[in-house]
């Protein structure tokens, strides 16, 4: 999953479901990531999760920045960028009482409450 769905939505805080055993792909950037990095793979980069464990983790959307710093952290490189034109985003903490996101046995998460992270659910994709 990457974040280039909720183009737009500066300041937007969104949970993610990491399955355990996820494959790696490519990020670009160190705490602060391009929108189309893999969440997960940022995250483990982060070291929030691990590739083996996976886990719940939380974004929040930020305008974007025109360069991102490469590093390696927890066994997964992240690429430099530089002239980036999308957003980005960074991990913040998953508030409290913040039920889980969808997966792909409960692909929709129930309403959400004023102020609570939303759903993995892209804009303009109809829910079942």
């Amino acid at each position: 999953m990457q974040a280039v769905s909720w183009h737009g939505q500066a300041g937007r805080v969104l949970s993610f479901a990491c399955e355990p055993h996820f494959q790696l792909h490519p990020v670009f950037g160190t705490n602060i990531y391009t929108d189309d990095s893999y969440i997960c793979s940022a995250a483990a980069h982060r070291g929030l999760i691990t590739q083996r464990t996976g886990g719940t983790v939380t974004i929040k959307l930020l305008a974007g920045q025109t360069s991102f710093v490469a590093s390696s952290r927890n066994g997964v490189t992240s690429l430099a960028l530089d002239d980036w034109k999308g957003q980005s985003y960074m991990f913040v903490a998953t508030p409290p009482g913040t039920p889980p996101p969808p997966t792909a046995e409960t692909p929709v998460a129930p309403a959400q409450e004023e102020g609570q992270p939303a759903s993995l659910q892209p804009p303009g994709e109809s829910q079942l």
